[in-house]
């Protein structure tokens, strides 16, 4: 009986530990790879909740984050609560929580 839990238990446990070891790494692996996406995310929101200003011009905020292609950052707009906005003819962004004013989600007209 000994002999069969033996080759049942320690089986099961090195397969348990490779497992973990294996996601772990995975995970430590991926954090690094987007630690700079979730950086520039802090700085979008930082720049946007400042009380200065409702919204930013798209190139001021591109002024502080070199290195992203357009779409690439507005993407990390998007995915930092931003909504983009059209300002006598600026591409602005703003946080939704603070343009509520100027963001009709019904607005289907919008392109």
């Amino acid at each position: 009986m000994s002999t069969w839990l033996a080759a049942v238990v320690i089986p099961l446990v090195v397969s348990l530990v490779t497992s973990l070891l294996a996601w772990k790494s995975h995970d430590d692996r991926l954090r690094a790879e987007l630690r700079t996406e979730f950086t520039a995310e802090a700085v979008i929101t930082h720049l946007l909740r400042d009380s200065r200003w409702d919204t930013r011009k798209f190139t001021t905020i591109q002024g502080y984050l070199k290195g992203f292609g357009e779409n690439e950052l507005r993407k990390l707009l998007v995915r930092s609560g931003a909504l983009c906005f059209d300002e006598a003819g600026d591409e602005v962004w703003g946080l939704r929580e603070r343009n509520r004013d100027k963001w009709n989600p019904n607005d289907a007209a919008r392109k």
